[in-house]
């Protein structure tokens, strides 16, 4: 599955529509999510994410996303 370089795009859902829902804030268990990856995967995880209201603090939403995000990425096998 990963013998190549992979970029892979996360986002999470509702498990009724594609939401590109920050991780963490629908119903994906990340945690299964990384067990099938390679130890020492040289590839790129990327948020597919966006705010969902507009008075959203854009820093703030891409600020948690980033953290959310890396905190899947020190989850991967190293």
């Amino acid at each position: 599955m990963f013998r190549k370089r992979q970029h892979v795009f996360t986002s999470d859902n509702d498990g009724k529509e594609d939401k590109d829902l920050t991780i963490g804030q629908g119903i994906i268990d990340w945690n299964m999510f990384v067990k099938p990856f390679p130890r020492h995967h040289k590839g790129v995880l990327l948020a597919e994410t966006y705010p969902k209201n507009e008075s959203v603090d854009e820093r703030a939403f891409l600020s948690e996303a980033h953290e959310r995000l890396s905190d899947l990425g020190n989850q991967l096998p190293r």
